[in-house]
């Protein structure tokens, strides 16, 4: 049986060397930038390649592997990022009016997603680690106590590993949440290699998640826009499934879906290659090295504004820095000697303004499916104080939103450190 029945299966069409009467347009010839070795491969539906909204043949296959590597029930891929697999994730589970359990450091498709599906977002933080400003994931307790009170809550939205390498305690939040009935939905879209590489926590599925997304482009060798929805709970298998046709492309890009099947064939025999890199980080450890959850996410505690240009100028190219951090991310495709050096460079750099202050609160007043149905304009960012946000308000680095949609933006926000943005999406009065 072929480790990676659907990359073979475009790899037999390409050297067929057919007259391509059929999408895409540039019939795989070379085109722009990209040479004909590339386009070849850019293929679509016909019967040797399978088609991703109803998979029998070699993409089936692909999923089906892919399940089985990281311990899904079912595994579907989707060319829309985790984005798309989040709003599939909510969607295949909540209805309208229906009561969310949402946390707050969520990705933006989350509210997109709640928007769309028209569930109630109860909010729930993780606490505040001033160190990095960063919050870390809900705590069990924290979780527990809102579930309590709050009876009819269909699911909790968990977002873990956080993209500053914090992991929640996702197998106690599981028990807690199976315990009352809730389905834990998981955006793990930082942790794809958790399942791969040694000294990493449980992954969402081994925990006990019923739906988790990933981002095999995230940590593993596969294409920008590569992800995964993995169903842990077969009962949901068909809900997922209809889910993902309503925010599918039904164009998905092949490219994409064959880097998917190398990336995790080649992960499943990756596991030397993640003890070396390990050993290299951990003998290059000094004091601004914050200590994570996840071992290969490098979150370095400093001026990150300042080093920018510093990691640029030594040739290196960070996954973003911020007022107290800079966070880079080590993968498979990795040597130990490069990580070796931008470590032994870090060790240079000046430590950060401390303690990062913490994010103000705003109030509630609107779901995000409500401001979705009305009207909305952009004012300067001093006249939205008192004003109903209607699109979230975030700071990058990590891109999670200071203020969520419904929510009254604040004076506060507005002389918040980190805030930088001068016009605002506001509800119209």
């Amino acid at each position: 049986m072929s480790k990676t029945p659907l990359a073979d299966a475009i790899q037999r069409y390409a050297k067929k060397d057919m007259h391509r009467f059929h999408m895409p347009g540039h019939k795989g010839k070379a085109t722009g930038i990209f040479p004909a070795a590339f386009t070849a491969l850019d293929v679509t539906e016909i019967e040797e390649t399978d088609n991703l909204m109803e998979p029998k043949g070699c993409i089936l296959a692909a999923e089906r592997l892919c399940a089985s590597a990281f311990g899904a029930q079912r595994t579907f891929f989707t060319t829309g990022g985790s984005t798309c697999g989040v709003l599939a994730m909510l969607h295949a589970v909540l209805r309208p009016g229906d009561k969310v359990l949402v946390d707050r450091s969520c990705h933006l498709s989350v509210y997109a997603a709640l928007s769309l599906c028209g569930a109630v977002p109860v909010y729930v933080r993780g606490a505040w680690m001033a160190q990095i400003g960063a919050f870390a994931p809900p705590a069990t307790e924290g979780i527990a106590s809102i579930l309590e009170r709050e009876k009819d809550i269909r699911a909790l939205v968990l977002t873990t590993p956080t993209p500053y390498g914090i992991a929640a305690d996702t197998e106690a939040i599981a028990e807690i949440c199976h315990a009352r009935g809730v389905l834990l939905l998981v955006d793990e879209a930082h942790g794809a290699h958790f399942a791969f590489a040694p000294h990493c926590p449980k992954t969402a599925l081994a925990a006990g998640a019923d739906l988790c997304v990933q981002s095999l482009h995230k940590t593993l060798p596969a294409l920008t826009g590569s992800a995964v929805l993995h169903v842990g709970n077969p009962a949901l298998i068909h809900k997922a499934e209809a889910a993902l046709r309503l925010f599918q492309s039904t164009s998905p890009s092949y490219l994409l879906m064959a880097s998917m099947d190398c990336a995790r064939a080649a992960a499943e025999e990756s596991a030397g290659l993640w003890e070396e890199l390990y050993a290299a980080i951990e003998a290059c450890r000094f004091p601004g090295l914050y200590r994570t959850d996840d071992p290969y996410r490098l979150t370095v505690s400093c001026q990150g504004e300042v080093s920018a240009p510093l990691l640029a100028a030594a040739g290196f190219v960070p996954e973003m820095t911020g007022t107290h951090t800079a966070v880079m991310i080590v993968t498979m495709a990795d040597s130990p000697k490069t990580v070796q050096r931008l470590l032994d460079f870090a060790k240079t750099w000046k430590p950060a303004a401390w303690p990062a202050p913490l994010p103000p609160q705003c109030p509630a007043v609107l779901t995000p499916a409500e401001v979705r149905c009305r009207e909305a304009e952009l004012v300067a960012a001093d006249e939205a104080v008192g004003r109903i946000v209607a699109r979230p308000v975030y700071c990058y680095p990590p891109g999670t939103a200071i203020v969520a949609p419904g929510e009254v933006f604040s004076r506060e926000v507005l002389l918040y450190p980190a805030f930088k943005e001068e016009r605002i999406w506001v509800v119209q009065a």
